[in-house]
């Protein structure tokens, strides 16, 4: 049951035309379509937030589709491998001599850019060097303005994303940085499968149950769903998803803005709270918990709003 999404922090958008081949939404479209037809090898620094811990990944695109993601730091993550084929994610723990497989669960690239465009304002530039690489900066200018602003860095021949930047309350933050960037001519297709050995212990997680509504949610949990509308900030659900437990059931809303996400859990108020470590909001029937990597007033807002939509119930 994942609760924070760093990946996520990396995401793109619309609006302004450029000097660039076509608009900036399509320079971002570019961008979230790049890694599934690009041959690359790169070594990134990841960081949820200002302040959060630092990861240092080596990520490997085979242009199929397929990508592997090696921890290099910090220490306790060193050596663990993820590898999405699309259908599934495998993790491989080598310390534990664990492999761990879970359903993919690949975001909507049409759903986020609408977003984007309704949320965010856009302009381009030619931008600064990034691993020997010639670049692309897209401005993204929230609406919103208690929302952060993105400045997006691609890479100019693939439009691979190299630098991701958080500006909130003046502050800015580097969510994403390449130290290396490589283009070989096609990867080993064996870095894209899981090894097998008789003492390795293969755990197949099971997956959450993707649902199109609350009518649909409602087969698989033992309350009525409530799903959230007019969400501020520009947030929308995005997928609706049934963690299976019996009467203990979850459903979580997933939420997005195009770029900043959170997932708001509902179940059943007879049963003790899934997640003791955040804060809950309680209605007659239900109790909810939203959780997400966001600043704290955004956080606050939306908790706001869930009350008062809990409340009403």
């Amino acid at each position: 049951m994942a609760t924070h999404s760093r990946s996520l922090a990396i995401a793109f958008a619309c609006c302004a035309c450029t000097a660039w081949a076509g608009s900036s939404i399509d320079v971002l479209r570019k961008a979230l379509d790049s890694r599934r037809s690009t041959v690359a090898s790169l070594i990134q620094v990841q960081s949820a937030f200002e302040g959060a811990e630092r990861i240092v990944t080596k990520v490997e695109y085979d242009g199929k589709g397929r990508s592997r993601r090696t921890m290099l730091q910090p220490l306790r993550m060193q050596g663990h491998v993820y590898i999405d084929d699309g259908k599934s994610v495998t993790t491989i723990l080598p310390d534990s001599q664990t492999i761990k497989t879970i359903a993919s669960r690949p975001l909507s690239n049409d759903f986020r850019l609408e977003l984007i465009g309704k949320n965010y304002q856009l302009s381009s530039v030619k931008g600064d060097k990034i691993a020997g690489r010639t670049t692309i900066k897209i401005f993204c200018r929230p609406k919103a303005r208690e929302m952060p602003s993105r400045r997006i860095t691609v890479d100019q021949e693939t439009y691979i994303p190299l630098r991701v930047a958080s500006i909130y309350q003046g502050k800015e933050s580097v969510l994403l940085d390449t130290l290396s960037f490589e283009t070989p001519k096609e990867m080993p297709s064996s870095l894209f499968t899981a090894p097998s050995s008789s003492r390795t212990k293969v755990v197949k997680i099971p997956s959450p149950v993707r649902v199109k509504d609350e009518v649909a949610a409602a087969e698989y949990v033992p309350f009525q769903p409530w799903v959230p509308q007019n969400i501020p900030l520009g947030f929308a659900v995005e997928s609706l998803e049934v963690l299976l437990a019996g009467k203990g059931s979850v459903l979580a809303l997933r939420l997005t803005d195009g770029f900043n996400m959170a997932t708001i859990y509902q179940w059943d108020a007879n049963f003790e709270s899934h997640f003791p470590h955040s804060s809950l909001v309680a209605s007659r029937n239900l109790r909810f918990s939203l959780l997400g990597d966001l600043p704290d007033a955004i956080r606050g807002k939306l908790k706001e709003y869930l009350c008062k939509g809990a409340m009403a119930l």
